[in-house]
């Protein structure tokens, strides 16, 4: 048998043989854990986003008003239109006005197609031979109750500051209770007039 062993070639097999077994066991030992996932490992970004987005943790800002149209257009209804549409745009929705059917005067002198619309609003074109419903020229009103941060800004008097303080006083039962509650003084109250309601 020892001569077997001392067999040169053989004995070089055999220290080959040998030496690949104890490098693969070393690779084994020291690279494949590492490899393996463990249980107890945090999840990546990608995950938490998509972790975040399925649980509704991110928030999105309304960009979306519903008006109500009614009257002489082709399709009355509700409808959904951008933060910022116009009344032409709501006209447009309805599937645009009933030209035939229409108070043609009261349209052209009344109706101010480039007015932004508010949400909730209601938009009524009189039929020709009606009597026309009143409707101001000016401005929609700014709603004390619900209107956004950025719409309560655009009012005379009023900052951010002021804004803060509309927002945290409501709700409002009258336009008064903004003095009464201190949230403006009667001179700015007075600049509202006009412009503002519940």
């Amino acid at each position: 048998m020892g001569a077997i062993f001392d067999d040169f070639p053989f004995r070089n097999y055999l220290v080959a043989f040998l030496a690949g077994v104890t490098v693969t066991s070393v690779v084994w030992v020291f690279v494949v854990p590492r490899d393996r996932p463990s249980s107890s490992s945090a999840p990546s970004s990608l995950e938490t986003s998509s972790l975040e987005k399925v649980t509704g943790a991110e928030t999105t800002t309304p960009t979306q008003i519903i008006v109500d149209v009614s009257g002489a257009v082709k399709s009355p209804g509700v409808y959904w239109l951008p933060l910022g549409a116009r009344v032409g745009e709501a006209l447009a929705a309805a599937g645009g006005v009933k030209e035939e059917q229409v108070d043609a005067a009261y349209l052209s002198q009344r109706v101010n197609l480039a007015a932004v619309v508010t949400d909730g609003q209601k938009l009524y074109l009189p039929f020709a031979g009606e009597t026309p419903p009143v409707l101001s020229t000016s401005p929609a009103l700014v709603s004390i109750n619900s209107a956004s941060s950025s719409e309560l800004d655009t009012l005379p008097g009023v900052g951010l500051a002021t804004v803060a303080k509309i927002v945290t006083g409501r709700p409002y039962n009258t336009l008064e209770e903004l003095v009464s509650k201190k949230v403006i003084s009667q001179s700015v109250f007075e600049k509202l007039h006009g412009r503002i309601g519940l």
